[in-house]
């Protein structure tokens, strides 16, 4: 256990609070409204700095002006599924995490998306806390550059 006079110490500065983390950075792609709006409320709600957007292609001009630490996707959408978008993101040179969400789980749909870059492939519906936790996780393992 670190006490505060040795974060303190750690972080050169003796005196200043050590800065705290800057929250995860995630973007939500929902063609479903209503869905959209509990993901991003939740998630806010927790600490987590969120943006939306209604499918892949949105996801896409979003995410090219800034960096996002998760990605939380549907995978039937319009225009561009969650598959084409993980499989987009995956390839960047600092990838998101990406977690895909579907309500309609098989075996061969897990599997297309973990073959696509997905860190979760999860099943609708699923619990808000697990999901806030997911999230967390995946996202502080992969943080972009500023």
């Amino acid at each position: 256990m670190v006490t505060a006079f040795e974060a303190m110490a750690q972080s050169g500065k003796a005196g200043e609070k050590p800065q705290e983390e800057a929250p995860l950075r995630v973007l939500i792609v929902e063609d479903d409204p209503d869905q959209s709006s509990i993901l991003r409320e939740v998630l806010t709600s927790h600490g987590f700095s969120v943006a939306a957007a209604a499918d892949g292609i949105e996801a896409e001009k979003i995410i090219s002006g800034r960096p996002f630490d998760v990605v939380v996707s549907d995978i039937r959408m319009p225009n561009m599924d969650g598959l084409e978008l993980a499989r987009r993101l995956a390839v960047r040179e600092r990838p998101p995490a990406i977690i895909l969400i579907t309500a309609f789980p098989s075996p061969r749909t897990v599997e297309l998306g973990y073959t696509a870059g997905a860190a979760r492939v999860l099943s609708k519906p699923f619990s808000l806390e697990k999901f806030i936790q997911w999230v967390g996780e995946v996202g502080r393992g992969r943080r972009p550059g500023p």
